[in-house]
């Protein structure tokens, strides 16, 4: 959601004067989305899941640098995670019941997994942030 409503919502106008016969539906969800099922011609997702049909197209954009956030508060009470392992005694906020671990990269862009505590699942971003900033526990957010 925030790449739509910080980075995407501000463009819309440019496409859609370049293609004024363009009708566009702007549908923002940090759920998974079913995109043939569904009905939808284009996607922009910050996550790259497996192709199930092999009709579909996948191009990356770009990378989006992720980072783990948390109030100085939780980690006051939990200490600083020094290790992707280490998350796994931390709260975390997770976008999704079905998401049980986050899959991170080092310095060296070896992919690790972490696998936090979930105390609060949300379908949406902002409130996740606004979670963390609480001290309700770490987030994985996109910083892009």
């Amino acid at each position: 959601m925030p790449i739509a409503q910080f980075q995407l919502a501000d463009r819309l106008h440019i496409l859609a004067r370049q293609f004024p016969n363009l009708r566009i539906q702007l549908h923002v969800t940090d759920h998974f989305v079913d995109l043939v099922q569904e009905g939808f011609d284009v996607a922009v997702r910050s996550h790259y899941p497996t192709l199930t049909d092999p009709d579909l197209v996948r191009r990356r954009m770009r990378d989006e640098p992720i980072t783990l956030v948390a109030a100085p508060s939780d980690f006051a009470q939990h200490g600083v995670p020094q290790t992707p392992e280490t998350l796994s005694g931390h709260d975390g906020l997770m976008t999704g019941m079905t998401m049980k671990f986050w899959r991170l990269r080092d310095a060296g862009g070896h992919s690790v997994q972490a696998a936090p505590k979930p105390v609060l699942y949300a379908g949406e971003s902002v409130s996740l942030i606004q979670a963390a900033e609480m001290g309700l526990g770490i987030f994985c957010a996109t910083t892009g």
